[in-house]
């Protein structure tokens, strides 16, 4: 099969690879579309901080797929030849502290990370976690679940309400399945910040009441000026820019909460006293998306998550350093999806 094959920053080869063989308890899949999240470009542009390639490997964990083969054992899953599913990054062992406790998604298992969609075929392990996908989604867009489930589930955890104002910074593909996913729980607003004109025209045209970019104005200002001097109620960071987590301290209101799902290159410095003395904010972090699979496919098969908006660059195999390449500031790039 043709596979792109990761050997090193900068160095992704697409070439021909023998095609995975099933085993007990296995499911193979052909690759219809994969996606290409921040944490690959991090990784391809050798900037990453998981500590790079260890070894040659095929990348790839947003994807979508048909099921080519059922191995031995592998039918009890309950998927059969022709169905169109998807599966979690995460791979939990069952058997760790966190997983005995029901938080999979924080396995200690560093070997349960799930990747190899960047090929036309890919192998489920037995542990791995497999839903069923609507064959009405476009291919392109069904390979949003799993970034549009870590939306939902950091949605989710802010438990907003109807009387928030909640503001998304960072208008990417995390940050824009948060503002949507925001919206259905209609909080009384929802603000988008991002440097990036287009895309902030983009969160107004999906709903936001606002969305204010921070390169042209002093967006703590005008969310205070938002909220009648109070501040908002919840701020969802989504850019990986420890300057983004200062605004947020800055424009929340006292026991408002600061929610952070990111991947910083480097350190931040803040004010602690923010935190505690001054305002009494909860701050939480995201990761993945355990239980939040089922939802975010049933909102992209009942039409409720524009995911035809955000698919804005696709590429083939044989075009992967084009693709990897395709999120720029000054363009509307928001997710890029590879199709075999």
């Amino acid at each position: 099969m043709k596979a792109i094959v990761a050997y090193g920053a900068k160095d992704y080869r697409f070439c021909e690879v023998d095609t995975p063989k099933v085993g007990e308890g296995e499911i193979l899949i052909k690759i219809e579309a994969a996606g290409i999240c921040a944490s690959d470009r991090a990784v391809y542009m050798g900037g990453d901080p998981w500590g790079g390639i260890e070894s040659p490997r095929v990348p790839g964990h947003e994807f979508v797929g048909i099921v080519e083969e059922i191995g031995p054992g592998a039918e009890k899953k309950g998927f059969v030849r022709g169905d169109r599913v998807t599966a979690e990054c995460i791979m939990p062992c069952g058997k760790c502290y966190y997983c005995k406790k029901g938080l999979y998604h924080l396995c200690d298992d560093e070997n349960g990370f799930l990747e190899g969609g960047f090929a036309e075929y890919m192998l489920l392990p037995k542990n791995a976690l497999i839903h069923k996908v609507s064959k009405d989604i476009p291919a392109v867009e069904a390979a949003l679940c799993e970034p549009l489930s870590c939306s939902a589930y950091a949605v989710n955890q802010t438990g907003m309400g109807m009387e928030d104002t909640v503001v998304v910074s960072g208008l990417g593909a995390i940050g824009m399945g948060m503002l949507q996913f925001a919206l259905l729980r209609n909080p009384k607003r929802v603000i988008g910040i991002d440097t990036n004109d287009a895309l902030c025209e983009i969160a107004k045209k999906l709903g936001a009441a606002e969305a204010l970019n921070p390169m042209k104005e002093d967006v703590t200002k005008r969310i205070v000026e938002l909220t009648d001097g109070v501040g908002c109620d919840i701020y969802m960071e989504a850019t990986g820019n420890p300057a983004s987590v200062e605004t947020g301290m800055n424009c929340l209101r006292k026991q408002g909460m600061l929610f952070i799902y990111s991947v910083f290159k480097k350190k931040a410095e803040i004010d602690l006293n923010q935190i505690s003395e001054f305002k009494e904010l909860r701050v939480i972090g995201g990761h993945l998306s355990p239980g939040a699979f089922p939802y975010t496919i049933d909102c992209l098969e009942k039409g409720k998550i524009n995911a035809k908006v955000m698919v804005t660059d696709i590429f083939a195999l044989n075009e992967i350093d084009e693709a990897m390449s395709a999120k720029k500031p000054d363009r509307v790039s928001i997710k890029t999806v590879l199709v075999p």
